[in-house]
This record gives structure tokens, C-alpha cells and sequence, in this order.
């Protein structure tokens, strides 16, 4: 085999996993026309099919999250009612004022306990979030520390702007949640993400926060969220896949 060519390095593990799936997609896309050989179909299906439920539960905890989120700062108007509103005469539903836009920040434990497979499925489950509810995402990279906050507004900012994020040091969620309750503007709702072996919030705060705990099949449990304070509806366990 020739050496590796240093102007052009291998592809890291987040990078093979969103093309890995891109081209899964793509395979189930073709499939009806009847050119695509069946072995490439169920390969496509087996990467994009989850195993367990927790994608489709992470979703809806997350779309309950932001409807507490935007709650806050959506209030009633005393402005003439839409014109839909009449169909529901003769009771007028009051109008509402307010941005509806939610704003989602993801905090991503970076910490030298990550492996590159978990990082790639947290960034996975970024643009699976960034995909399914088609709004913007602030990621915030933390291992002890955060980072510089990114947005995230498409696919290929994602591949751009998260291809090396900063960390490998200790860990602590708790100082990357902070940092995301404190942009400007303030988020909706916080999802973290990570492998559990971090100091955890002593108390919820005023912002829906999810945590998202990544598992793999097989091992120990990882540590979790304490309950109370927080709840077991707060709380998704996300099981790595892994690949050879």
C-alpha cells in the first residue's frame, strides 16, 4: 500500500458516518427504479433503520421541550384577531404575539472520555434534530470548559464547522449548559449531549434541559441525571452503534 498522502489525510470517523448515511439515503432513494442491486438496499436500510425507539423518543421530548420553551416569551395581544380566527365565531380565540422561531442549543461533551464513534453519533443526532424540527441549532463544543459557541443552519455546516471541535480535557456539562442558558437570545431549550461521566445540575433551571446519555450495548450503565430533581422525561439514552 502507497503512504498516506499529508496534503490529503483520511477521513475521520465523523466524516465516514455522515457520508456513510448520506449515501444510505440516496441507495433508499433509487431503490423503486429497480437498478439498485438488493444486497446495497438492505445494507441502506440496516444503517438507517434504529434499532431501538430512542430517536423517535428524543424527538418528541424535544418538540415538548420547545413548546415549553417558546411558551415563555409568546403572550397574548390585544391586536384585531387573524382572519382565521373568525371561523371560529362567534368565540374569538385571542391573538398572540411573540417570535415562534425556537432556539435550540446543543451542548456536545468534547472530554478525552469521548471516542470518536460517540462523538460521530452526537453530531448524527445534531442534524437529525437540525433535520426533523428545520430550524437552527447553536452547538457549544465542552469537555471542563465550553467553547466557542457555532450555528448550525444547515447539513453542510455541520460537516464544515464541526469537522474537529475543541476538547479532550476533563469533563463538566454543567458549565456548557450555563454557557448556552446565557446566549443572547436566549435559548428555548438545551440538549445535551453526552457519555454521562459528568458533575450534573444540582437543579432544573428555568429552560427546558434534555439530556441525551449515550449507551452501548453490552456495558455498564452509565451514569445519570439524579432523579429528583431532574425527571425520567428529561432523560434519553441513546445507544451507539457499532460498526467494524
Amino acid at each position: 500500500m502507497p503512504e498516506d498522502d499529508v496534503q490529503a489525510p483520511a477521513l475521520s470517523v465523523v466524516e465516514q458516518e455522515v457520508i456513510r448515511r448520506s449515501v444510505a439515503e440516496e441507495i433508499v432513494r433509487q431503490k423503486d427504479r429497480g437498478s439498485v442491486p438488493a444486497g446495497w438496499i438492505r445494507w441502506a436500510e440496516e444503517i438507517l433503520a434504529p434499532k431501538v425507539d430512542w430517536r423517535e423518543m428524543l424527538k418528541r421530548r424535544m418538540r415538548g421541550a420547545i413548546v415549553r420553551g417558546t411558551g415563555q416569551r409568546v403572550d397574548y395581544s390585544f391586536d384585531r384577531p387573524h382572519r382565521c380566527a373568525f371561523a371560529y365565531a362567534p368565540f374569538l380565540p385571542p391573538s398572540l404575539r411573540g417570535d415562534f422561531l425556537p432556539r435550540i442549543a446543543c451542548v456536545v461533551d468534547t472530554s478525552g472520555s469521548i471516542s470518536e464513534r460517540e462523538l460521530a453519533q452526537a453530531l448524527a443526532e445534531v442534524r437529525a434534530v437540525l433535520e426533523s424540527l428545520r430550524t437552527p441549532i447553536t452547538v457549544i463544543p465542552c469537555d471542563a470548559v465550553p467553547y466557542e459557541p457555532i450555528a448550525i443552519f444547515t447539513r453542510s455546516d455541520l460537516l464544515a464547522r464541526c469537522r474537529k471541535l475543541p476538547g479532550g480535557g476533563g469533563t463538566n456539562m454543567v458549565a456548557g449548559i450555563e454557557a448556552a442558558l446565557s446566549l443572547q437570545p436566549m435559548a428555548d431549550v438545551v440538549l445535551v449531549l453526552t457519555d454521562g461521566y459528568t458533575p450534573y445540575p444540582s437543579h432544573p433551571y428555568r429552560v427546558p434541559v434534555l439530556f441525551g446519555i449515550f449507551t452501548k450495548r453490552g456495558a455498564g450503565d452509565a451514569p445519570l441525571p439524579p432523579i429528583p430533581p431532574w425527571r425520567r422525561e428529561d432523560i434519553v439514552l441513546i445507544e451507539i452503534e457499532e460498526r467494524d
